[in-house]
């Protein structure tokens, strides 16, 4: 995968697309390709993982590194292919990573990455996904929680000169990325739809 299409430096890329189109897995193969680049002296990883439990997303890494397709995770039969998922199953279990899967309302959110990139240089942030973060309060609809959201992310990014990457359910009803930033004038969200990741979700 072309790792310059989501790990932009001070920017929020919003990563949209439909239900099961490979949102996440593209997501986790950023993951890998960071916390396995060997340019990189130390590479920290934060997620945020709204749906998937830290040992289903730890599998899912696994995978990736191992070269093996998630859905054929349980059924790799070969003495060669559960070698290779114990020795990745090992690495990322030893990586740098920390994976938060209770699902903090926005202002927690922005405070732990906040409070997080102060205590240690994250290479990457990811968030999966837009849709279930909670509103702090009820004051407002959701779609402007929605877009409230994508611009305290974007600033994050600046503040803390961190790329991160907010996974999007891609739905009619929600504003399009570009909508987003013209309002709030967001000149460092990069959005990609998953479709044009298709054919390079794993490098």
């Amino acid at each position: 995968m072309n790792k310059n299409l989501l790990l932009k430096q001070n920017r929020l890329t919003i990563l949209s697309g439909p239900t099961e189109s490979g949102k996440t897995t593209t997501a986790m193969a950023a993951v890998i390709n960071t916390l396995f680049d060997q340019q990189r002296s130390e590479a920290n990883v934060l997620v945020f993982s709204y749906e998937m439990k830290t040992k289903h997303y730890l599998k899912g890494l696994a995978c990736i590194y191992a070269g093996i397709e998630f859905e054929h995770f349980a059924d790799t039969e070969t003495k060669e292919d559960a070698t290779r998922l114990r020795v990745a199953a090992e690495a990322t279990r030893n990586a740098p990573l920390c994976i938060i899967e209770s699902c903090p309302d926005v202002d927690k959110l922005c405070s732990h990455i906040s409070d997080a990139t102060q205590k240690a240089k994250y290479s990457l942030i990811v968030i999966d996904y837009l849709q279930l973060i909670k509103q702090s309060s009820t004051q407002h609809s959701m779609q402007v929680h929605r877009d409230e959201t994508v611009w305290r992310l974007s600033e994050l990014a600046t503040k803390t000169s961190t790329p991160i990457v907010l996974i999007r359910q891609r739905a009619k009803a929600l504003s399009t990325p570009e909508h987003i930033c013209a309002e709030h004038k967001l000149s460092n969200v990069n959005y990609q739809e998953i479709d044009s990741l298709r054919d390079n979700l794993i490098k």
